[in-house]
């Protein structure tokens, strides 16, 4: 993984622009249009695991694994 720069930004872009957007979400991840192994597989990967370290809705401090109910008494004090 690059350290730096802006490859994220560069990789979605190239996503939105190829028209690709959604082909390893949800079911279709390791299915017939994103084999296990894949470059497409691992940036699904690691989108996954950056979004999981952020936690719900975006909230960049660390919550756990709290109920929603505690989560917005959280993000509405933040």
């Amino acid at each position: 993984m690059k350290k730096g720069g802006k490859w994220i930004q560069k990789a979605t872009a190239s996503i939105k622009r190829r028209g690709t957007e959604g082909v390893c979400t949800g079911a279709k991840f390791g299915g017939p249009t994103c084999p296990e192994g894949s470059k497409r597989y691992n940036l699904a990967k690691t989108f996954r695991a950056m979004s999981k370290r952020r936690g719900s809705h975006g909230m960049m401090h660390k919550t756990g694994n709290k109920s929603p109910l505690k989560q917005a008494y959280i993000k509405s004090n933040y």
